[in-house]
């Protein structure tokens, strides 16, 4: 029998949890990588660009809105509209980006980023071997 497994889907859960303990939410991470993992890498680069610039200049408040914004389109391509509305919710504000990243990177870099990497290049090998297989 010949068998089909999907590969490129990245399901994960992410806990939003108060000082207390109490659980606020919880958020299911549902990547369909073939969709949006270049949406992903694009924005957790945008993120990497914008820091710097506003590391260079701290006193320009332009490059700081721009790590705000590129942090809440990191947010969304993860964890979507309503996960990103969730974050924002939770920590009360647009404005607390830079704790939200603080919070969140570990998880974005440790667990999401090097899934879609790997499902990503696993799925650049599947299509080359098309290609391959059809010449």
């Amino acid at each position: 029998m010949y068998q089909v497994q999907r590969k490129n889907l990245i399901k994960e859960q992410l806990q939003l949890v108060h000082a207390n303990g109490d659980i606020a939410a919880t958020i299911d991470v549902d990547i369909n990588v073939d969709r949006v993992g270049a949406q992903i890498n694009k924005a957790f680069e945008l993120l990497g660009m914008a820091q710097a610039a506003a590391q260079k200049d701290p006193n320009n408040p332009k490059l700081w809105d721009a790590v705000g914004q590129s942090c809440i389109a990191l947010f969304t391509a993860v964890f979507g509209e309503d996960g990103c509305k969730t974050i924002v919710d939770f920590y009360g504000s647009r404005d607390a980006f830079t704790e939200m990243l603080v919070d969140l990177f570990p998880f974005i870099n440790g667990e999401i980023i090097p899934k879609v990497r790997e499902a990503s290049a696993d799925r650049k090998k599947q299509l080359l071997a098309m290609a391959n297989a059809l010449r």
